[in-house]
């Protein structure tokens, strides 16, 4: 798991800022949403450890929860609606270097 992740679960399970953490596990759902119908950055399958047995599994991609650690930490979940972040975390962005 990311340090973003890492994070974020720190927010969703902040007692005392119950608005951010409920806005934010409404865009994880609905990013997890569109992720499945493959807008930018799909759904990412994994191997994952359940009980000592390898499984697949379907996980968000590290930059979503980059960029959602980002919009904490900017105010996003303050001044905008969850329909507007969610939209916005999946704007790709330029590759590196281009202008």
């Amino acid at each position: 798991m990311t340090d973003d992740a890492l994070y974020l679960m720190r927010v969703l399970a902040d007692r005392e800022d119950t608005r951010t953490a409920g806005k934010l596990a409404d865009v994880i759902c609905q990013l997890v949403q569109e992720g499945a119908e493959n807008k930018l950055g799909a759904l990412v399958e994994r191997d994952v450890m359940v009980h000592g047995v390898a499984r697949k599994s379907l996980t968000v991609p590290d930059e979503w929860f980059t960029r959602l650690a980002d919009a904490v930490d900017r105010g996003a979940f303050e001044i905008m609606s969850a329909k507007a972040i969610a939209e916005r975390i999946l704007i790709p962005l330029p590759p590196f270097g281009d202008e």
